[in-house]
């Protein structure tokens, strides 16, 4: 169920993250050359808050070491 349309859709309503061959992504990238992909759009505010959160993570992991 997570890759289908429905779930692609819900996502990329609610967190901005969607199956870019369902187009649900940015207009660039649903509508070019890799829209026929099945490629995962992930916001660039969800992929900077994901980075953040790995970075703090693997900080506080390693501290000591």
């Amino acid at each position: 169920w997570a890759t289908s349309r429905d779930a692609s859709s819900l996502s990329y309503v609610a967190i901005g993250q969607g199956w870019a061959a369902y187009g649900h992504g940015p207009e660039a990238l649903v509508s070019g050359r890799f829209a026929e992909l099945d490629l995962v759009y992930e916001s660039l505010l969800n992929f900077s808050a994901r980075s953040e959160s790995t970075r703090v993570f693997q900080e506080r992991m390693l501290e000591g070491q």
